[in-house]
């Protein structure tokens, strides 16, 4: 549902998010002189994006161990010797 409307501010009290209970968005500069009807139903497709990006963030929002410093730094020693190995192989041409 939308609050109201303003030349600038458009705030959505409804955004079916338990955490958050209402958004504003600030309408730029250049497009401020746009039909408030069309800025209503910009603000309700931004805000339907938001409510689709926000249930699929689940699929992504998971934690991450932190690679042990041991192993990064084996990687890391590998990774070197492989290049120093390579260059070495390429001027021997």
């Amino acid at each position: 549902m939308l609050k109201g409307v303003n030349k600038r501010i458009i705030e959505v009290c409804e955004t079916g998010n338990e955490y958050f209970e209402k958004v504003l968005l600030f309408v730029s500069p250049e497009h401020s002189n746009i039909s408030e009807s069309k800025l209503v139903k910009q603000a309700q497709r931004y805000v339907e994006l938001i409510k689709k990006s926000d249930s699929l963030s689940g699929l992504y929002n998971q934690t991450r161990k932190p690679i042990p410093r041991r192993q990064l730094l084996i990687g890391v020693v590998v990774c070197a010797i492989v290049l120093i190995a390579g260059m070495v192989l390429y001027n021997l041409r």
